[in-house]
């Protein structure tokens, strides 16, 4: 899986082409988070300001960053996971996912784009759940239950992406000018 960030928009595709290429993308998502429009924190506005109260992004003196329907991108991702991987064994190396952002994407950016690439998001308003990570721990190999408070055994732990880590190994690629 790739995901790859323009200053314009957001790209999902995958090197296989088994979700879409570059060329032909599986999804885009373009830029949103403009004043007036609906958050739930800072990162989701341009001008990094959420009326906590009223729920939208307000102006601020800050320079305008990329947002990107991080929720959107987070449930293609979902979809993708639970369509590979749902109920059976999911091997570590599956975990493994690209990220590809042109120099210039500020940290705040790719810290969202990864937030939405590692686990489930809440629902809009709602307080996020307990992510499990996948872990090849000794311990938790040798314990009767494969799955502890934090962590799961991806050998023996039938995999569930409402609960589990969805793309969490991200590999970071100098993107493309």
């Amino acid at each position: 899986m790739v995901v790859s960030i323009t200053r314009d928009r957001a790209i999902l595709w995958s090197i296989s082409g088994r979700e879409g290429t570059l060329q032909q993308p599986k999804a885009t998502f373009a830029r949103t988070g403009r004043d007036g429009e609906q958050c739930d924190g800072n990162y989701m506005c341009e001008s990094n300001s959420c009326d906590g109260d009223k729920q939208r992004c307000v102006p601020s003196k800050d320079a305008l960053q990329p947002v990107f329907d991080y929720r959107a991108i987070n449930n293609e991702l979902l979809q993708i996971a639970n369509a590979r991987y749902n109920g059976k064994q999911r091997k570590a190396e599956t975990y493994q996912a690209i990220l590809m952002a042109d120099g210039g994407i500020p940290y705040s950016t790719i810290v969202a784009v990864m937030s939405a690439m590692r686990c489930k998001l809440p629902v809009f308003g709602k307080e996020p759940l307990r992510c499990l990570l996948p872990s090849e721990d000794e311990a938790l190999k040798k314990a009767k239950d494969p799955i502890s408070d934090k962590y799961y055994d991806t050998s023996r732990a039938p995999y569930d992406a409402n609960k589990m880590a969805l793309f969490h190994d991200i590999l970071f690629s100098s993107g493309f000018e």
